[in-house]
C-alpha cells in the first residue's frame, strides 16, 4: 500500500523503544558531514517526495532502502507519509545516509511514526494527507503501493508533480484524454518508469533541474 494506505498498526512499545534508540543516532548521523549552519542555509534544498507501500516484502523494502541512502547522498530532502513499509525503509536509509526525511503523518499519535524519521508532521487527516505528501516534493518517486499509492499518483499530476515510477503501477489513459494526457510514446505525461533505486534518483533529479532552468 502507500503512504497513504495507512491503517492504525499496534504494537506501540516496540515502536517507541526503536524510537528511542533512533532519534540521537540520527542526530549524529546528520552531525557526522561537519558543515556548519551556515553553510547548509546557503546551499539550495531540493525536495523529493517518496511514496509507495505501508506493507513491503523484503525486495521492496531493499529499494526503499536504498532510495532513502542514495537521495540523502545527493542533498536531497525526503519527504513521505511516516508509516510503516516503503516509508520506514526510505527513512532508514535516509539517516544512514546522513539526510533528512520529513514523516506526513495521517494520524495524531506520533508513537506510530518510522523510528528513523528526522521530523514528523502530525495532520490528523487520515488520507486526506496525502495531497501534503505530494505537494512537499519538487518531484515525487512511487515505490510499489495499493490504491493509496494510486490515489498519490492523481494528485501529483493534478498539481503538476511529475513522477518516477519504481515497481509501481502501470497507467493507461483513457482513450477520451490520450491525445491530451498521454507522450509521442503513448506514455502518460508526466509518468517516467525507472527500473532501479539509482535510475530513479538520476531521473528525480534531472527532472527538478529542468524545472530550474
Amino acid at each position: 500500500m502507500a503512504s497513504s494506505d495507512w491503517e492504525d498498526p499496534g504494537g506501540l512499545g516496540a515502536r517507541e523503544a526503536a524510537r528511542a534508540g533512533g532519534g540521537a543516532a540520527g542526530r549524529d548521523a546528520l552531525g557526522a558531514k561537519g558543515e556548519s549552519s551556515e553553510a547548509a542555509a546557503g546551499r539550495a534544498t531540493v525536495n523529493v517526495s517518496v511514496i509507495g507501500a505501508s506493507a513491503a516484502g523484503p525486495t521492496l523494502v531493499a529499494l526503499g532502502e536504498a532510495l532513502g541512502e542514495l537521495l540523502a547522498q545527493r542533498g536531497c530532502t525526503v519527504f513521505c507519509g511516516g508509516m510503516s513499509g516503503v516509508m520506514e525503509a526510505v527513512a532508514r536509509g535516509v539517516r544512514r545516509g546522513g539526510g533528512v526525511c520529513v514523516g506526513i503523518l495521517p494520524t495524531l499519535d506520533r508513537r506510530l511514526a518510522a523510528p528513523d524519521l528526522t521530523l514528523s508532521v502530525c495532520t490528523g487527516m487520515g488520507h486526506a494527507r496525502n495531497l501534503a505528501v505530494v505537494a512537499s516534493g519538487d518531484v515525487v518517486i512511487a515505490l510499489g503501493g495499493s490504491w493509496g499509492t494510486l490515489s498519490e499518483l492523481g494528485m501529483a499530476r493534478a498539481i503538476g508533480r511529475e513522477v518516477v515510477l519504481l515497481e509501481s503501477w502501470s497507467v493507461r489513459p483513457a482513450p477520451s484524454e490520450a491525445d491530451k494526457v498521454a507522450s509521442s510514446q503513448g506514455e502518460v505525461d508526466g509518468l517516467i518508469v525507472a527500473h532501479s533505486a539509482t535510475e530513479a534518483v538520476d531521473l528525480a533529479l534531472s527532472l527538478i533541474g529542468r524545472l530550474a532552468t
